[in-house]
């Protein structure tokens, strides 16, 4: 009998599986250690069973040797084989361990480095050994940003089943035939959601309005977008979303899907930005008057506006509605929406007729900025933007107008009233030599490398003048600080002859930023380099309205009236 069979008559010291394991272990490979042992142990069952037979108390309780059958003697030889693998898995485990540098590393420092990997290296990496894969299951904050998961797949189960009860972020995108397991998923973890943000064609709405038919209660932000050809009214949300309960969301983005009519887990919505292709001037304002909280409404209406089927009634706006941005702005669509008491309004692509009629909204402006937006600029024109402030702190800021209709908004009135000014200074028309701005306080001149001293004003009448600002702006792709530009000799002569002519009656700091040339020095001016960067005051928008194009012009706005 060999070595393992002879110890089992000797009850003094009989050796451990785990024992005998190891020290197979010691003196061979791992797998060939594993093959010896489980042929050794057909002979260990045999002998136990057949010694067991003739001894009144066997040595493997509780088989008796009175219930002893072939079945059992099986069942008993299936648990060794099931015992003795699951030793060798432990003993294997233990080794990895000891000598991995990994298994040095607190799990707190794993689990933060696997959050900072993308979802699906996140799910790879916790395949590739046990001490990553504890880490993955026992630390749910791992998994609360699912933002970049792309296509839904079955993997987005794994990643949300991980994630527990913890509040988690989400983007998936839903496309195929093959995306039907996500609704049920959607459903099931509703309950945890905190930002949702779903990409879907318009085959899966009716899936869509079941599954967002539960309590949200953490929901802060959700976004739907329906990838359709043709995006209406008629495809919308129910009444029942988040099962009339979501009292912490904050913003809904609908794309080609609009709002419910009446929805209880909305009536406390702040924020709402809606895109829709075809719609009437009524449908838009029945759908804002069912928000009574909605603070800000951004609409986009990529037509222009179908006829009212009844007579045109302009219905007043939700009571907390501040701010208001139409990115395609059309003349009727501006005369739809109430806006002369709102704190802020944002117009893109809007003509100077409309511009003029949104200013006039404005209480004697005393803020202006006049920008080019070069991403925009189409042929030689370009694209401007404007934007206007008066005393009571109501702003207006239209994007993507034409040159002809950036000058034609400075009327008298404006010139009368206007403490600041941001401006590029080759948008003037040669023919304006002189301006008169008795009220301007604040003036930001913002000079272009490849400007011509032909197209700038000659002379500033401003006798309550205290700062001037002279910038230098680069290309807005470069990345980095602001370069200081060398400018022509011409264009610093003109600073120089712009400097002598001003007209104030006290001191004025003149503060230059970019400017690599030392200005001459002038009788009662200051001069002060700073470092404002430009990047502030230029505009880096595509052809739609972002969030950083208005919080540019606005803070140039803001910028110029604190100084």
């Amino acid at each position: 009998m060999c070595r393992i069979c002879s110890a089992i008559g000797r009850k003094q010291s009989t050796p451990t599986v785990s024992g005998i394991v190891a020290e197979n272990l010691t003196t061979a490979m791992p797998m060939t250690a594993y093959g010896v042992l489980t042929d050794e142990l057909s002979n260990i069952v045999r002998a136990a069973f057949s010694v067991a037979a003739r001894h009144a108390q066997a040595s493997l309780d509780p088989l008796n040797p009175d219930i002893l059958q072939p079945d059992a003697l099986v069942f008993a030889q299936s648990r060794i084989f099931k015992a003795v693998a699951h030793t060798v898995a432990l003993i294997l485990r233990m080794a990895n361990e000891r000598t991995a540098s990994i298994s040095r590393l607190p799990l707190e420092i794993i689990a933060d480095v696997l959050s900072h990997l993308s979802v699906h290296e996140r799910l790879n990496a916790a395949l590739i050994c046990h001490q990553w894969r504890t880490a993955a299951l026992a630390y749910p904050s791992i998994w609360t940003d699912l933002t970049g998961f792309g296509l839904a797949s079955s993997k987005l189960a794994v990643a949300l089943h991980r994630s527990k009860d913890v509040g988690v972020d989400i983007h998936v995108q839903i496309r195929g035939a093959d995306s039907g397991h996500f609704f049920p998923v959607l459903r099931m973890h509703m309950h945890h959601i905190r930002r949702l943000s779903i990409s879907i064609s318009d085959d899966w709405r009716w899936e869509l309005n079941d599954a967002l038919a539960r309590k949200a209660p953490r929901l802060e932000e959700a976004s739907v977008e329906m990838k359709t050809m043709f995006g209406s009214l008629e495809h919308k949300l129910r009444d029942d979303v988040f099962d009339g309960y979501a009292p912490r969301l904050n913003r809904l983005d609908l794309s080609y899907i609009a709002p419910p009519a009446c929805a209880p887990a909305l009536q406390g919505l702040r924020n709402l930005k809606f895109m829709i292709q075809l719609a009437r001037a009524e449908e838009l304002q029945t759908l804002c008057a069912n928000y009574p909280a909605l603070e800000s409404y951004e609409l986009h209406v990529t037509a222009d506006l179908l006829p009212n089927r009844g007579p045109h009634v302009v219905a007043p706006p939700p009571p907390r509605l501040q701010v208001l941005s139409l990115p395609r702005c059309y003349s009727n669509l501006l005369s739809a929406m109430p806006h002369a008491e709102m704190r802020r309004v944002v117009l893109g692509g809007c003509d100077g007729p409309v511009a003029m009629f949104l200013l006039r909204d404005l209480d004697q402006p005393v803020r202006m900025v006049l920008l080019e937006n070069s991403i925009l600029q189409r042929g030689s024109t370009g694209c401007y933007a404007v934007g206007g402030a008066d005393a009571l702190g109501r702003e207006r800021v239209a994007l993507a107008m034409a040159s002809h209709s950036v000058l034609i908004l400075f009327t008298q009135p404006v010139m009368q009233n206007l403490r600041s000014l941001v401006t590029e200074a080759y948008i003037w028309a040669p023919t304006w030599s002189q301006l008169l701005l008795p009220q301007l306080t604040t003036l930001h001149l913002i000079l272009r490398k490849d400007s011509t001293v032909r197209a700038l004003p000659t002379c500033f009448i401003t006798p309550q003048l205290r700062i001037l600002r002279l910038s230098a702006r680069h290309d807005a792709t470069h990345q980095g600080p602001a370069p200081r530009i060398v400018f022509h000799e011409d264009m610093m002569c003109y600073v120089d002859k712009l400097l002598n002519s001003l007209s104030a009656v006290g001191d004025v700091i003149v503060e230059t930023d970019g400017l690599a040339q030392a200005l001459t020095p002038t009788p009662n001016v200051t001069s002060r380099p700073i470092d404002v960067l430009v990047h502030s005051a230029v505009l880096k928008a595509t052809s739609e309205i972002s969030d950083e194009t208005i919080s540019t012009l606005l803070q140039s706005l803001g910028s110029s009236d604190d100084a």
